[in-house]
């Protein structure tokens, strides 16, 4: 079929903009679900925003190729709280044949969520559940990644199949919150 768009701006993932703060409180993680159906990721949080997700799941999420955050994608404050994410991937790296230059794209970074950027950001999640998340590796072949990871370069540009902390770059607290 026909590939999906990504980021394009008047579709696909929601993205906060500078210096804005969005809550979503949803009615359980069973009853009210955001499902991308894999053509973007949910939430894009830019720098010096914050989003607080509440009482529901994100399913299905997918960054594009070689990028960050399956459902999330976070350069602000993120705060998780009795919710669910199912099935989100970051975005397999197409192989040099298919994207048409002499070299792979790299893999994905953070399955469900990712937080990184050029500010300190902080990530807390409360009483959630990470199931069926995944990273890719470049080339497109798939790799489930470590459920977390947190610091240092990933290996085979693979890293956290739940969630990704880039390296130096803020800060990431979880509590009674399954993997």
């Amino acid at each position: 079929g026909p590939r999906p768009r990504f980021n394009a701006p008047k579709s696909g993932d929601l993205d906060t903009g500078p210096a804005s703060a969005l809550r979503v409180v949803g009615r359980g993680a069973g009853a009210t679900v955001i499902d991308p159906l894999r053509g973007d990721r949910a939430f894009d949080v830019f720098q010096g925003a914050s989003l607080s997700l509440d009482s529901l799941t994100i399913r299905r999420g997918l960054s594009r190729p070689g990028s960050q955050g399956g459902a999330i994608r976070n350069q602000g404050t993120l705060t998780v709280v009795r919710s669910s994410f199912e099935d989100n991937a970051a975005g397999a790296g197409e192989a040099a044949a298919t994207n048409g230059t002499n070299v792979g794209d790299p893999g994905g970074a953070g399955g469900a969520m990712w937080s990184g950027g050029p500010a300190s950001q902080a990530v807390l999640v409360v009483d959630s559940l990470f199931s069926g998340n995944s990273t890719f590796a470049g080339d497109a072949a798939g790799a489930p990644g470590e459920p977390l990871f947190s610091g240092g370069p990933p290996a085979l540009g693979v890293a956290g199949g739940a969630t990704n902390l880039a390296a130096g770059d803020g800060s990431l607290r979880v509590t009674w919150s399954t993997f």
